[in-house]
């Protein structure tokens, strides 16, 4: 870590002191190493089980396609703002 580490604009948080700074880079450094050791660990297992991976990623797909669904308009919202905008431009080409 440095001592000219950016923060967002406008956040509130303030910069590490150095000596909090020098108590936190173990922790990182063994957090780290652990992410590292799972990365590997789900290779491994992937590896031995091609088929339980590919079940994980439809259900993944699924879960993820759900999710963004909520978050799409409705079929018929999406047809009323077609038909409204179309409407709208049928009007101004009238008014020309």
């Amino acid at each position: 870590m440095t001592a000219s580490t950016a923060l967002p604009a406008g956040s509130l948080a303030r910069p590490i002191p150095r000596r909090d700074r020098r108590l936190l880079e173990p922790l990182a450094r063994i957090a780290r190493e652990e992410a590292r050791l799972a990365t590997v660990k789900v290779k491994v297992w992937a590896e031995e089980n091609p088929g339980w991976m590919l079940l994980l990623g439809l259900a993944l797909g699924f879960v993820a396609g759900r999710v963004l669904l909520l978050f799409a308009p409705a079929p018929d919202q999406r047809l009323r703002v077609a038909i409204r905008r179309s409407r709208d431009a049928a009007a101004s080409v009238k008014d020309r």
